[in-house]
Order: C-alpha cells, then sequence, then structure tokens
C-alpha cells in the first residue's frame, strides 16, 4: 500500500504540486486513499473532499472549516467515510491510525478479524469519537479587560453558586452589557461558558483521579449527579465515567499546542491539557511564604485535588490549625508509621494478617480478585460478598510497562491451589488493561479446575438507558437474565 508520511508544517503538504497530483491520480485510478490526523489537509488541497465529509484531528478542525468551506468537517468523529463505496477516508487525531487500521481490516478482511486484531493488539476502538479529546473552552481573550479579569476570576470560582450573577458583580456591568460583552469577547453566553469550564474540569479529574463521579460533580459546581451527568454527555459525548489509559496517553494537548504555534496555526484550544484553568490566570508571583507553597505543592499530588483545590485547603488547615492541621499531622504519622500491606490479601491495615482475613466467618472457598485496595473498600460497602479478596497491585499494561511478575498474580495463584478454593471472581475494571489481565487470570487459573468468575456489566442502579453508552448497553442485553 503506497503511503506518504508529511512532516508537520503550515501547509501539511500542501505545497507540493507532485503530492497533489499523485492523489488526484491514485484517487481518479481506482485506488483507496486514506488520511490519519492532518494529513486531510493534503486531501483538501487536492480537491477530494469537495463537498464531501471529513475529519482531522480536533485541534485544526476550525483551521479545516475557515480554509476549506466546501467541505463539512465532522470534528467530532474519529473516522469519517467521504463516500459510499469507501474510497476515500480520514481519520482524527496522531494516534487514529490504529482506529484507521481496525476499520480497514473490518472493512476488507471481516469484522471479526478487526476485533481479534483489537484485542491482540491492545488497541482501544473509540467509538465515541474526538470529543473526549477536545477542549471546551478556548483559551482566554485579552481584547476586553474587564472580560478577561471575570475569566480570571471564574477560573479560581467556577464552582460558586449563582456565578453568572457573580460574574456580572465582579465585571462591574449592568446585567444586559455583561451577557452582549462576555458573548462578544468569548462567543459563549456567560452559563455556557462556565458549564464548559466545569465539564472541562470534570474530564481531568476523571482522568487524574480515582475520586468518585458523584464527588466530582461536586467538586466542580453540581450537588444534583443527573445534572451534572446530563451535561457532561451533552457536551463531551459520552457519559461521565473514568478515563481509560488510552485516553490519558493520547491527551499531550502540549505537544498539540507546540506543534499549532510552530504552523502558524491558532487551533480551536492550544492549551496545554489540565491544569487547563491555570492558564486563565496571570502570572503573577504568588505571595505565600516557601513552607506554605511546599505544603499546596505535596497536597497537589494528591489524586483529585490539584494546585487549585490544595491551595483551598491549606487556607482551611491554616485558619484551623488546632482543629484541623494538628490532628491530620498525627494521624498522617501515625499512619505511616503503622498501615502495611497484608500479607496474605495485599490490603493495607495496621495488623497482619489483616481484619479481613483474620475474619474466621468469612468463606474461605471464595477469592474475589481486585486491582486495588480500594476496590477491596468499595465492596465491602456493598455488603454482598463475604469471602476472602485478593489484590493484585494494578493491571496489566503493555502500553505501561506493567507485567505478570509486577503483579501480585503467583501469590493468586497459590492461594487459588489451595483445597478448599471453590470460585475465583474477578472483580476488574471494564477497561482494556482490565479485560487482558481478566483473561491472563482466566489462563492461569483454568488448569486448577476451579470456576472463575466476572462481575456483571450493564445497566446501574437508577441508570437511565439514553444516558448509557453503547459498550455499556450493548453488555447489558448480552448479560441479561429471565425476570
Amino acid at each position: 500500500m503506497p503511503s506518504i508520511l508529511i512532516a508537520s508544517g503550515a501547509e501539511f503538504g500542501r505545497s507540493n504540486p507532485e503530492v497533489l497530483v499523485w492523489l488526484r491520480h491514485a484517487h481518479a485510478n481506482g485506488s483507496r486513499v486514506v488520511s490519519s490526523c492532518t494529513g486531510s489537509f493534503a486531501l483538501a488541497e487536492a480537491g477530494l473532499l469537495d463537498g464531501r465529509e471529513s475529519t482531522t484531528h480536533w485541534a485544526f478542525v476550525e483551521p479545516m472549516r475557515k480554509e476549506y468551506p466546501r467541505i463539512k468537517v465532522r470534528g467530532d468523529r474519529i473516522i469519517v467515510t467521504a463516500d459510499e463505496d469507501g474510497s476515500i477516508v480520514t481519520a482524527g487525531g496522531a494516534t487514529s491510525w490504529t482506529d484507521l487500521v481496525l476499520y480497514l481490516v473490518g472493512r476488507l478482511v471481516s469484522q471479526e478479524e478487526a476485533r481479534r486484531l483489537a484485542k491482540m493488539s491492545l488497541f482501544d476502538w473509540r467509538h465515541q469519537g474526538q470529543n473526549p479529546y477536545a477542549r471546551l473552552v478556548t483559551k482566554p481573550q485579552r481584547d476586553d479587560a474587564a472580560i478577561h479579569a471575570v475569566q480570571e476570576w471564574a477560573a479560581d470560582n467556577y464552582a460558586a453558586p449563582d456565578i453568572v450573577s457573580a460574574m456580572t458583580t465582579q465585571a462591574q456591568l449592568s446585567e444586559k452589557t455583561f451577557a452582549r460583552r462576555f458573548k462578544a469577547a468569548t462567543g459563549f453566553a456567560p452559563l455556557e461558558y462556565v458549564q464548559r469550564l466545569r465539564i472541562e474540569e470534570s474530564k481531568q479529574l476523571l482522568e487524574t483521579s480515582d475520586t468518585p463521579i458523584e464527588a466530582i460533580g461536586e467538586q466542580v459546581g453540581y450537588m444534583d449527579s443527573a445534572s451534572f451527568r446530563r451535561l457532561f454527555k451533552r457536551y463531551v459525548g459520552e457519559i461521565a465515567r473514568r478515563i481509560s489509559p488510552p485516553l490519558r496517553r493520547a491527551r499531550s494537548h502540549q505537544e498539540i499546542a507546540e506543534l499549532a504555534e510552530g504552523c502558524g496555526l491558532e487551533p480551536l484550544a492550544s492549551a496545554a491539557p489540565g491544569r487547563y484553568l491555570s492558564l486563565m490566570r496571570s502570572s503573577k508571583s504568588t505571595t505565600a511564604a516557601p513552607e506554605i507553597e511546599a505544603l499546596i505543592a505535596l497536597l497537589a499530588k494528591v489524586p483529585g485535588l490539584g494546585p487549585r483545590s490544595a491551595r483551598r485547603a491549606v487556607l482551611q488547615l491554616l485558619k484551623k490549625k488546632d482543629a484541623l492541621m494538628v490532628p491530620l499531622a498525627s494521624a498522617l504519622a501515625e499512619a505511616a508509621q503503622k498501615v502495611r500491606a497484608c500479607s496474605t490479601c495485599g490490603a493495607l491495615d495496621t495488623q497482619d494478617p489483616c481484619a479481613l482475613c483474620s475474619k474466621p466467618e468469612r468463606d474461605d472457598g471464595l477469592i474475589c480478585v481486585v486491582a486495588e485496595v480500594g476496590d477491596v473498600w468499595a465492596l465491602e460497602r456493598a455488603g454482598a460478598f463475604k469471602g476472602r479478596y485478593h489484590v493484585l497491585g494494578g493491571l496489566l499494561s503493555a502500553l505501561d510497562g506493567v507485567r505478570p511478575e509486577d503483579l501480585r498474580i503467583s501469590k493468586l495463584v497459590e492461594r487459588a491451589s489451595a483445597s478448599g478454593v471453590r470460585e475465583v471472581i474477578l472483580a476488574l475494571s471494564a477497561t482494556v488493561d482490565g479485560q487482558t489481565t481478566g483473561h491472563y487470570l482466566a489462563e492461569r487459573l483454568q488448569p486448577l479446575g476451579i470456576i472463575v468468575s466476572r462481575l456483571s456489566h450493564g445497566v446501574p442502579v437508577g441508570g437511565e438507558l439514553d444516558l448509557l453508552d453503547d459498550g455499556t448497553l450493548f453488555a447489558a442485553l448480552q448479560s441479561r437474565r429471565p425476570s
């Protein structure tokens, strides 16, 4: 298959007439022409996309729309076929070449072979499109000083109640004047801007922390989790859920920002990934003492906090030294000294074996395998499992370099080999890494002749069907049971 690699640059290969002639000739003679990332600009310049649909890297959707108004640019899509026979196919972001490969295999060979290839190569087939990758708010403008000041204020206070009224007060303008000037300066109505700001921050928290989704909604300003989920789906295109590792790896926004700058373009979002909101603040140096800044920096490393939340937490601690700070420091010191990993199950406790392993009433014939200690706590809160636990300490991941010997898999096989063990339950996440780990464990445990089961996946209790993604609905239908 002839291919061409176009280096990044302002023209994306469009200034080379030989390339354009070659593309037109190849298509006219029946060749299938496909592109990935900004390679679609060359197809656009060659005229192959006129009057047709196309996609490109999400950061360059707006430049393509401006330069090629005859093309219907689908910035939310990972894969777009420009015609019915699939002779022209464009793919989105840089890593979407994997989706393009799977699409071509599925079309030219079979869907089953595409699924097998995705599973074997640990490809995450992103049916949800590019919306989870895209920025929801453009970088702050500076033409209107009053509105810019409000943007900076909103970056620190976006979770405040009745924030639009507070923004109007900050601007010292009438309500109508503020709304008009804000829309003219940012392109968004104040309420929509705040919603996008909050959802963008929640994306970062989902990506970088293990904070429960409901807690993330409250942290960004939504006390009603249903409202938060509806807004998240509206702006991102999928339900609020933990971001998978492949999605995390794909978010190299700083590289995209540098690429855009080098190309002389102003993409829709040239900001580096969150903390996105930190870019909306001025570069004024802090007035806090070095000891306070050191404390803020340490707390900011805690999953779910970040610099802004850490700063607020430190202020509260300093205000309530005797009631909060001193007891917290004492509790942390005691925990650091006494808490250890259980040598049997791997959970954390102040005794070894841990309290769960020491309870004689628990069923020794059942072992529930989880990835992290937090999963044990979640299952215990549910109160539905009365057997023993086994914490792996993570999930297998070829891309992250996590191998079987890095996890407590050998210890699991040893425990499962003991007499009296009837069943091992794999309570692992429904991500690519979780499914890969589950397949590997099932193969390792198969020779033991015991039952190996997995948690069911489907509609959550209280969940609404129209808020669920396609994968969850598919799993729910596949695992349905008689009423």
